[in-house]
């Protein structure tokens, strides 16, 4: 597994319960090589204009990724976990939209520190 990577991983949910979501693996998190993610839901009304990602199903990469509706990368949800939690990939983002998603994510940090500093 590795970064661009769409993964299934057991997440708590809102509720407590915990499901088999799909999952973007943004990269490995030394010391221990555990999986940086970032949510996916197909909840489109929860995207982010700016920072989250929408995928459609009419989009050119789409079948990539293996993931059976239009969908939201949730750029802000994001989480670790240990490689054993992490199951089998399903498919994966193009580069561009993987670089697009670490920009989006990147300028919202560094907004949130430049509004922090005034």
């Amino acid at each position: 597994m590795q970064a661009t990577d769409i993964v299934l991983a057991r997440i708590q949910q809102a509720d407590g319960t915990s499901k088999r979501r799909p999952n973007l693996v943004l990269d490995l998190v030394p010391p221990f090589g555990d999986f940086l993610l970032c949510g996916i839901s197909t909840q489109l009304h929860r995207a982010v204009a700016g920072l989250d990602e929408v995928l459609l199903s009419s989009d050119d990469d789409f079948l990539l990724t293996g993931l059976r509706s239009d969908s939201v990368i949730r750029s802000a949800y994001l989480f670790t976990l240990p490689k054993d939690d992490v199951k089998g990939v399903i498919g994966r983002v193009s580069r561009e939209r993987y670089d697009r998603i670490l920009q989006n994510l990147a300028d919202h940090l560094l907004d949130l520190k430049s509004r922090k500093e005034e």
